[in-house]
């Protein structure tokens, strides 16, 4: 996938040499394109060749607390109703108010 990208950009620059920079007046507008191009694909590789790093899963954060927060986001305006077996009434049990049980 890198090497379709650094095919398209050169590419594009061989095609602006052939049929844009011909017609640009000014010498130094293509220079500084040119240069503009170079600095992108050179900050492209920088990008590409570094270590993202790792992401670690916080230990003070439950997921099923985090699940809480966000259903009571979203159930705000709407009422759910469940059944007694269903694993939305296992998980929650009486604990939203929201949230009826048959």
């Amino acid at each position: 996938m890198p090497s379709v990208f650094l095919f398209i950009i050169l590419l594009i620059y061989a095609l602006m040499f052939t049929f844009v920079f011909p017609y640009w007046k000014d010498i130094w507008l293509i220079y500084f394109n040119c240069a503009l191009g170079f600095l992108s694909i050179f900050f492209w590789i920088i990008s590409l060749s570094s270590d993202p790093g790792f992401i670690v899963k916080p230990h003070d954060i439950e997921f099923l607390v985090s699940f809480y927060n966000f259903n009571d986001f979203l159930s705000t305006e709407i009422n759910v109703t469940c059944r007694p077996s269903s694993v939305m009434s296992r998980l929650y049990g009486n604990k939203n108010p929201k949230i009826k049980t048959l």
